[in-house]
């Protein structure tokens, strides 16, 4: 083992006091050759040496306006839409959807023509639903998941939308209102840019 390890392993401050850093013995006698005079007020926000103990902060009361746990009537039974609703509100699906039509129509002004409709509350619930699902059974690839091969074949895909609408909605959907994107890209570069803004 080499000199330096060993100075490592010993101790280096079992008498350090609050504020002081532990070095290694050939660089504290270092550090005291070249330091001021120590001053005789301590710094509240500074290093603490290993060997000292920690000080654990005050704990907070949390004081809830409501009872904790979930707010729901136990004696009521909900579907599960109901239950994903608490989650992503009407109103919240509602400006998704509005994002994202909006985007539509930037689109075609830049000259993107797709077929497509507007998209409604209740068709983004659908497709979000889908989403959900494709997350919970995966499969290799898109088409695997309307496929008529009677050993692949998942009814609730079908059902719930055609594959080419769920494509559409992802190729168009858009969290934020792309006017605003537009206004917050001509700040790209200064203070007021905000890299966040279309999440």
């Amino acid at each position: 083992m080499d000199l330096i390890a060993v100075h490592y392993l010993q101790p280096a401050c079992s008498t350090a006091s609050y504020g002081q850093v532990c070095l290694p013995p050939y660089q504290e006698e270092s550090r005291r050759a070249r330091a001021p005079a120590p001053s005789t007020t301590e710094p509240q926000d500074s290093w603490r040496c290993v060997t000292q103990a920690d000080t654990e902060p005050p704990q907070f009361l949390f004081c809830p306006v409501r009872i904790p746990g979930p707010q729901l009537d136990t004696t009521k039974s909900y579907s599960p839409l109901e239950l994903f609703q608490l989650f992503f509100s009407e109103s919240v699906v509602k400006t998704v959807c509005d994002n994202t039509n909006k985007n539509r129509e930037w689109r075609k002004a830049q000259g993107k023509k797709t077929n497509w409709f507007p998209v409604s509350v209740q068709e983004m619930y659908r497709y979000l639903s889908l989403v959900v699902y494709m997350g919970l059974l995966r499969a290799n690839n898109m088409a695997t998941y309307w496929s008529r091969h009677r050993l692949y074949k998942l009814a609730f895909t079908e059902s719930v939308m055609p594959r080419r609408r769920l494509e559409a909605i992802t190729w168009t959907l858009h969290m934020s209102d792309p006017v605003e994107d537009a206004h917050n890209d001509r700040k790209r570069g200064s203070h007021g840019y905000d890299r966040l803004f279309q999440l």
